[in-house]
């Protein structure tokens, strides 16, 4: 199937994209493009980035010619140098344009930031001209209470009242009372934000409170676990220390076991003495053997009763060892009960004074809780029987949306959620009592949190 072309160009040409024949990796064959550029290469057919590498070996290149006396080639040579030099010059004047406006816009931007933070500055001053002012008088009077600056209110008060006044001396009295009727609501507002402002820091502090209190239980279990550690570390090197000088003691006592039998236990019998006599007799009578035979009785006798001798003092000598092995276990048992008896008091104090800082944290997470509640639930969407305005029903739909805003400076960006200015008749009169008695309890009432015992090696 043939298919007709159509007549004429297109009404919007497409733009062809540029193609190099030397990209910007070709900084290694820069000879080959100069003899390119001598056999007529285009210098658009390179890439921009290859004409700092480029440049200056076309200008040997050109003193090699001209040595040559090739003119054709130096004119070549010089023709291309021309065309690179201006688009280089054109690359950095476009580059230093670039840069000078990034440096003015940063020089606008930084003189912006300086005259925002002196205008709050001087707004936290509550300093203001008299055009805000009077913007914040018409805000007032339309009650459009959301575009007005917390900071503004105390202000706008004697302003309003100032105005009140000069409309009842002329003789504006309809003025005179929108001014009254505004002047009130900002007093209102004001008490309102005032609390609010008072609760939330109360509640950030018994916050940081809750934190710290936290961090000094967590210290004060890791005091008394170091410390019945190291009470358990001296208990074990007292009792090895005991033990050591006990078995020193005992080992002394054991040598008595290779001495000599003391001469209290060696009394022999008479039996001994009268076969001496009789050996006495007999060699005096000169029966020598007779006496022989008398004198290896005397020998046996005596060696029996020298055995008994060492029987007894060994046995005496077990019965000792035994009883000086009774009295070390006693000791070493007592000074192991004294020790348990001591560690088991720092296990008490521990029981004790850590309940104590739980207690005590328990009931500041308790008002700190309390405290947030009361701060981010502060809203004056009640009417006098206490059940909520349509106001308050169809602004609680939006109550995450307002925190998000807490940063803003606006009549409603205090720390939390706060319904629009109600009505004078929303408000009742044992609702301000109990905001005002609440203001007064923050005021002059000074949270202490308890001091946690302190740690005393005993």
């Amino acid at each position: 199937m043939n298919v007709k072309e159509p007549n004429g160009q297109r009404s919007s040409p497409r733009a062809l994209r540029t193609r190099y024949l030397y990209g910007p990796d070709s900084t290694n064959i820069i000879p080959e493009i100069i003899d390119g550029i001598l056999h007529g290469l285009s210098i658009d057919k390179i890439h921009p980035d290859v004409y700092p590498y480029l440049h200056p070996e076309m200008a040997l290149r050109q003193k090699k010619l001209m040595a040559e006396k090739n003119t054709r080639g130096v004119s070549t040579i010089k023709q291309a140098m021309n065309t690179i030099e201006k688009i280089l010059q054109n690359k950095n004047r476009s580059h230093d344009e670039n840069l000078a406006k990034l440096e003015h816009e940063d020089e606008l931007r930084e003189y912006g930031n300086y005259l925002a933070e002196s205008e709050e500055k001087r707004k936290n001053k509550a300093q203001f001209t008299e055009e805000e002012l009077h913007l914040g008088v018409q805000l007032a009077l339309d009650e459009d209470f959301d575009e007005l600056d917390p900071r503004m209110l105390r202000k706008l008060m004697p302003e309003l009242r100032r105005l009140q006044k000069e409309s009842i001396k002329n003789g504006n009295y309809l003025d005179a009372g929108r001014y009254q009727k505004a002047a009130h609501k900002i007093s209102l507002l004001n008490t309102q934000i005032k609390y609010e402002e008072m609760t939330a820091e109360h509640a950030e502090e018994l916050e940081n409170r809750v934190i710290n209190m936290s961090f000094d239980l967590a210290r004060l279990k890791q005091k008394w676990n170091k410390k019945i550690e190291l009470a358990q570390e001296q208990l074990d090197q007292d009792i090895k220390a005991l033990i050591k000088e006990q078995r020193k003691k005992l080992a002394e006592f054991d040598e008595q076991f290779n001495s000599d039998v003391p001469l209290t236990y060696c009394k022999y019998t008479t039996l001994v003495a009268d076969l001496r006599r009789k050996e006495e007799y007999l060699v005096s009578s000169k029966r020598y053997d007779e006496a022989h035979e008398m004198r290896e009785r005397v020998e046996a006798q005596m060696r029996e009763e020298e055995k008994t001798f060492r029987d007894k003092y060994y046995a005496d000598l077990i019965l000792k060892r035994d009883d000086f092995i009774s009295k070390i276990e006693k000791k070493i048992r007592v000074r192991q009960d004294a020790a348990n008896i001591q560690i088991d008091r720092l296990l008490v104090e521990k029981k004790r004074e850590i309940t104590q800082a739980k207690k005590a944290l328990a009931r500041f997470e308790l008002e700190s809780q309390q405290a947030e509640a009361l701060a981010s639930g502060t809203s004056f969407g009640l009417s006098a029987s206490g059940s909520p305005t349509s106001s308050s029903r169809r602004n609680a739909s939006v109550d995450s949306a307002s925190r998000s805003a807490r940063s803003t400076y606006s009549a409603r960006s205090i720390r939390s959620y706060r319904a629009p200015f109600p009505s004078a008749e929303e408000r009742s009169t044992e609702e301000i009592f109990r905001q005002r008695r609440a203001i007064n309890n923050i005021i002059y009432t000074r949270t202490l949190s308890p001091r946690l015992p302190s740690i005393h090696r005993k």
